[in-house]
C-alpha cells in the first residue's frame, strides 16, 4: 500500500503477469511509461492538488502553502503543486 511499496513491486507484475487493481496511490511514477498490469481508479496527484488549487482561487484565496513528507509521495505531489501554482 503506498507508492514506495507499489513502485517496489511493478517488477513482480510484469514477471509474474499479475494485475494490480485499484492502488491506493495516485503517483506519476505508476503512470508514466504507461503499465499495461496496473489499472488506476483514482486520479494522478498532479491532477487532484490541480483541482484544490483552481477550487481556492475560484473562491478568492491566493496565498496557498503546502507540507509534503520527503518521500516519492510527497514529492509527487510537490511537483504537481508547483504545475498548478504556475498556472494559477
Amino acid at each position: 500500500r503506498g507508492t514506495p511499496h507499489t513502485l517496489a513491486i511493478l517488477p513482480l507484475l510484469a514477471t509474474y503477469k499479475v494485475p494490480l487493481i485499484a492502488p491506493s496511490t495516485g503517483a506519476l511514477a505508476l503512470r508514466q511509461p504507461v503499465n499495461h498490469w496496473v489499472f488506476h481508479i483514482r486520479a494522478d496527484y498532479k491532477d487532484e492538488v490541480s483541482k484544490i488549487i483552481e477550487q481556492f482561487t475560484t473562491i478568492g484565496i491566493k496565498a496557498i502553502g503546502i507540507v509534503h513528507v520527503d518521500d516519492s509521495f510527497g514529492q509527487d505531489g510537490l511537483a504537481g503543486f508547483n504545475q498548478a501554482l504556475a498556472l494559477h
